[in-house]
């Protein structure tokens, strides 16, 4: 018996022991992360502009800054060429040394796969080995003889042409309106090509220019009344900004449905709409602006609806794909009355054959490349987008560009050299492949062959046929894409040792979380703007894929292109304004920023040097805030991720929105606050099982229920798994299935499929309908996290074996109270500010009913973690409600602190239901530091000189051009009498710069007390003050704008002509600028003279502001 004590307490101790030790390293590891928290950028080389000196100073400057490593892109946006050729054997030198450097300084190596940020192309692709497509012409004959003709080669692309198949069926009577009432075209626009309007080719283009104030316009002249039922305009202008217009007289025309906009590739795009017959003699097509035209088509067939998303060479999403149509039975093919001619054609396209008498429509169909191409590349990196249903053509692109970097740096930097990217897929559609007619046949069972037609938009055998066909199509090609391209090439990176970050969603055939699940680090992105900037006001955020397919399969890290932004933000933007929306990624799951960007910095001897064109925020070593803001704000980030990255996400449900491709969507309607995680089939059949009636992930995720979507049809493996989650006790939401998502169902399938359909929705944990009113109750389902008077707020939760961690950030612009209720009893609250790395035990909160609710103040850029660990047992705690200027804390020995920042009468009201008051009134006003200031500029900021400024004013509102132009850090020196009542025991004193125009960094008698780059600037200085004189440093600095203004009306001496073949020798050459005035040289421009000034400088006013810390009670 003593034994078993010995062992209980020796057991006891050993956890206790684990316990403190987790918890010491939770706090060390956030407030210094290592090295693998911290953020990552994206590194642009523009246009072969790249040199050794430069790699080696940027990956220094990274180094210091605080960011852990770098993915480098080759891009061209049209700048001067640089001296080194994409794929060359000194760009391969280049990249080696890159990666060498990295392994020096500890930072992590990668590279795009080709040049571009799109997709996976290079010159190495031949046209066999690229993206295809399936194209046809059409040829209507007169049949009950012998014939010999010449069927129309289709669209041939780059030369690359192959033959499928020739098919004829009896003629359709609307496709014989089609060729007898052929329209007269004219236009506004007499340089327009008329003729390729309508020769059927879509590898050919005419341009018309219209414009606001000149619309340009098209018109379709009918000899007769013509029925309009389709109409598809394919052209390679993405705003074509195009109307439709009838009329029966050519005089008074009226709009019709304006048409679908697909788009087949990028620099591809389509008008597209089914009509339900427009009878009209004149048809006008009118735009208003620039727009390249390849084809115009007017038909009085009805096509299927979504013709190019339903043949996958454009993406519609599953969910959002229209109606397929009801076309008329004399607009649909039948199979059993198709003749197939293939082999009575020879290899020049001449048909010698006979077909029973009657029209007869003869449909010769082939495939050629898209022609897509890498995008936006130099001339020697770009080439052909390479085939993404094929091994064969991946390992050859693999092989070479991405193989030749990895062998070259690989046995020089082995820690350094860890990853390759695909980035944003924006190639547009595929629907063919070598075999891919066998694939098809092996893959579903059946015969494409008869199919084929439905490429052209005809409807065959039937609408249902129809639609389980184009269902297939879709179902095969997304499964091709995922397992032949992201998945091999991510087989291919690992082999050799490197892990791939994939960007899972795009303009392409691909499902979305399936793409995510075969990357190593998921990655999506979003978009940043000046609150005032038109265009962006509302920033593109498209994160949701790559934080649920890294949920879903087990992927630690989820990273995001972040902070993307256009020309209106250039050199404007700052790390305090992006913080807030750094902030809101953190909360929708992403828990790494991949910087969108740093450019390269091949010449070492000018500022602010080299950008992305217009794209991107300036994440340079060249920016002025870099080594002070940028660090500051970087620590800020890796605290964060390193949290973000502990223990597995929390969620309500599982929701599955159907089995159609690619990626359907589902809106369940849960109320607010309660979370779902969207999965596939491949997920719930291989990774989700249920435990004590919860479904649970192999990571630890586990979810109330599984709500089921779009399932009226679902595949079989699909419906198979739902019967051993119901059988195993899960609870399944969801309207039952009404049938097999295929082609071709048996009676015994039949038969099957209603079985086990009532078997699953006969269960007592399986509900056919979405009542969360019911439902969240019954499943103890309730908000995980509120904030009292929101419906809604932003945040995220994580939870590990002893730890719940929740983030969140103040959603207003102004100072916050946050009345705080939290899914989480029986532990203290602490609040981990990433700002500071300080770590509050908060001694105000209450328990009740499972729930934890406590205030949270929140300056207005401010954000919190608030972290529960520790068990409460029988601590004394403080349950007053919020109150905005006392904060109740454990101090030393667990003694309970009220903070206190204003005086006045408080009442403390504790666990016991003891209350004590307390009054204080020796809080001093806030103490404003007046007078003069020494301000000294910097001579490596082309302006050294010391002011004395007698009060705190603009820089841009100084006489002197010197000051108003300037960018970059100026120090203010004051001193100032501290006296004795400020420096009490019983508080703590805060120096409040006031405004700051940027960033500043304090010194407090010869002490750094670090750097303000976000409101409030104040800064505790308490162990640092004295009594009596204090000396006062702020390093001050500013953006790069003023300076770039200023340089505008000074003459240029650099030589740089943007339009110009080559950079100027001396760039090249890695040699300072011409002597002259400027002290600035930008390879892009985004200022002129009479833009406006920005703030700089310290404004204040600078003050001191003490807080009284009051002693409640002892524990």
């Amino acid at each position: 018996m003593k034994k078993n004590r010995l062992l209980i307490v020796l057991l006891m101790l050993s956890v206790s022991v684990c316990f403190a030790q987790t918890n010491q390293l939770l706090e060390s590891s956030f407030q210094t992360p290592p090295n693998q928290f911290r953020p990552q950028t994206w590194m642009h080389v523009l246009d072969g502009n790249m040199s050794k000196e430069g790699l080696t100073k940027d990956l220094k400057a990274l180094a210091d800054a605080g960011v852990g490593g770098v993915l480098l892109f080759n891009i061209s946006y049209g700048i001067p060429n640089g001296k080194v050729t994409y794929n060359s054997p000194e760009h391969i030198a280049l990249l080696k040394h890159a990666a060498v450097e990295s392994e020096r300084l500890g930072l992590n190596f990668g590279v795009h796969n080709c040049d571009g940020w799109s997709a996976s192309g290079g010159p190495w692709i031949t046209p066999e080995q690229s993206m295809k497509m399936v194209v046809h012409s059409e040829t209507i004959v007169k049949g009950g003889k012998k014939m010999q003709v010449k069927l129309p080669q289709p669209t041939t692309r780059k030369g690359y042409y192959r033959d499928l198949a020739v098919l004829a069926y009896p003629s359709f009577q609307s496709e014989l309106e089609n060729i007898n009432n052929i329209p007269t075209i004219t236009s506004s626009d007499k340089e327009l090509d008329i003729k390729k309007l309508t020769d059927n080719k879509i590898d050919t283009f005419t341009v018309i220019k219209g414009s606001e104030k000149n619309p340009a316009s098209i018109v379709y002249a009918y000899s007769k009344p013509f029925t309009l039922r389709s109409l598809l305009i394919s052209t390679g202008t993405r705003h074509s900004k195009i109307k439709i217009y009838v009329s029966n007289n050519g005089q008074d025309y009226a709009e019709i449905e304006k048409p679908d906009n697909p788009r087949p590739g990028k620099n591809e795009f389509s008008l597209s709409k089914i009509y339900n017959g427009i009878t009209t003699q004149f048809i006008k097509v009118e735009t208003t602006a620039q727009v390249s035209l390849y084809e115009t088509s007017f038909s009085s067939t009805q096509f299927i609806g979504d013709q190019l998303g339903r043949v996958s060479m454009s993406k519609t999403e599953a969910s959002k794909v229209t109606p397929i149509g009801t076309p008329a039975q004399e607009m649909i093919i039948d199979p059993s009355k198709v003749i197939d001619l293939t082999h009575q054609m020879d290899a020049h396209g001449n048909l010698t054959t006979k077909v029973p008498k009657g029209n007869w429509t003869i449909m010769r169909f082939g495939y050629t490349t898209t022609a897509a191409f890498n995008h936006p590349a130099t001339d020697s990196g770009r080439g052909l987008e390479v085939d993404k249903y094929n091994r064969e053509a991946v390992k050859i692109h693999y092989d070479a560009f991405t193989k030749k970097v990895v062998d070259a740096a690989m046995p020089f930097a082995p820690n350094a050299m860890k990853y390759v990217e695909i980035d944003s897929y924006e190639m547009g559609g595929q629907n063919w492949t070598k075999n891919y007619d066998s694939i098809f046949k092996s893959r579903f069972g059946y015969d494409l062959k008869l199919f084929l037609p439905i490429y052209s938009g005809r409807f065959v055998k039937n609408a249902d046929v129809t639609e389980a066909v184009t269902y297939d199509i879709r179902k095969l090609n997304s499964e091709l894409m995922v397992e032949n391209y992201f998945g091999y090439f991510t087989e291919l990176s690992n082999k050799d040792g490197i892990k791939t970050y994939i960007e899972p969603y795009g303009n392409g055939p691909m499902d979305n979380l399936a793409t995510g699940g075969k990357s190593d680090i998921p990655m999506g992105e979003f978009w940043t703007s000046l609150p005032d900037a038109t265009g962006q006001s509302d920033p593109s955020t498209i994160v949701n894929a790559a934080v649920e397919s890294a949920h879903l399969y087990g992927k630690n890290v989820v990273s995001a292109e972040s902070f993307t932004a256009s020309s209106q933000l250039n050199w404007k933007g700052t790390p305090s304004g992006f913080k807030k929306s750094g902030d809101r990624i953190w909360t929708l799951g992403v828990n790494e920023f991949m910087f969108h960007r740093f450019a390269h910095q091949p010449n070492t001897h000018v500022t602010p040097g080299m950008t992305m064109g217009p794209w991107g925020s300036h994440f340079d070593r060249t920016n002025t805030w870099w080594y002070n803001a940028g660090k500051a704000w970087f620590k800020y980030l890796a605290r964060g991720q390193y949290m973000l990255r502990q223990g597995n996400p929390v969620y309500d449900f599982l929701l599955f929105p159907g089995d159609a491709s690619p990626n359907p969507s589902f809106n369940p309607k849960l109320p607010g606050q309660i979370k779902y995680l969207n999965t596939n089939s491949e997920v719930l059949i291989n990774r989700v099982v249920v435990e004590e009636g919860q479904l649970k992930l192999p990571e630890g995720t586990t979810f109330k229920a599984l709500i089921l979507g779009n399932i009226q049809k679902i595949e079989w493996p699909t419906l198979r798994r739902l019967k051993v989650l119901a059988d195993q006790g899960a609870v399944l939401i969801g309207e039952r299935p009404t049938t097999i998502a295929q082609y071709q169902i048996s009676q015994a399938e039949k038969d099957e499929f209603n079985a086990l359909v009532e078997y699953i929705w006969n269960k007592p944990t399986t509900y056919n309908e979405m009542n969360w009113k019911v439902f969240l109750p019954k499943l103890k389902v309730t908000p995980d996290f509120m904030v009292k008077g929101k419906e809604t707020y932003n945040y995220i939760h994580r939870k590990t074996e002893t730890e719940d961690i929740y983030f969140f950030y103040n959603m207003d612009d102004t100072p916050q109270m946050l009345d705080c209720t939290f899914n989480v009893t029986g532990k203290i609250p602490e609040l981990w500010n990433p700002l500071t790395g300080e770590i509050v035990k908060l001694a105000q909160f209450t328990t009740k009913e499972g729930k934890t609710q406590l205030p949270v103040f929140l300056e207005d850029s401010g954000a919190v973690f608030v972290v529960f660990r520790q068990p409460i047992n029988n601590t004394l705690h403080v349950s007053n409600e919020p109150q905005k200027d006392v904060q109740y804390v454990y101090h030393e020995g667990g003694k309970i602190q009220a903070e206190v920042k204003v005086n006045g009468n408080y009442q403390a009201v504790t666990s016991q239901g003891e209350k004590q008051q307390f009054k204080i009134n020796d809080i001093v006003a806030p103490y404003s530091i007046r007078g003069s200031w020494e301000v000294q500029f910097r001579k490596e900021d082309g302006y050294e000189a010391k002011h004395t400024f007698s009060t705190l004013i603009d820089w841009k509102d100084n006489n002197l051009d010197a000051i108003k132009y300037y960018s970059g850090t100026a120090t203010y020196t004051k001193n100032f009498i501290i006296n004795k009542e400020l420096l009490k025991s019983n508080r703590k004193l805060y120096l409040d710069l006031g405004q700051v125009c940027i960033a500043a960094r304090v010194l407090l008698n010869g002490k750094d007390l670090g750097v303000l780059w976000v409101a409030p600037y104040e800064v505790d200085i308490t162990n640092f003050a004295k009594e009596g004189l204090n000396e006062l440093k702020i390093e001050v600095t500013n953006q790069w704008t003023n300076r770039l203004i200023g340089d505008e009306a000074l003459p240029d001496t650099s030589g740089y002509d943007k339009n110009a073949k080559n950079m100027p020798e001396w760039y090249t050459n890695n040699e300072p600028q011409p002597e002259g005035n400027r002290r600035t040289f930008t390879v892009f421009n985004f200022y002129k003279t009479d833009k406006k000034l920005m703030p700089s400088g310290l404004l204040g006013p600078v003050q001191l502001k003490s807080v009284v810390n009051y002693l409640i009670q002892k524990p």
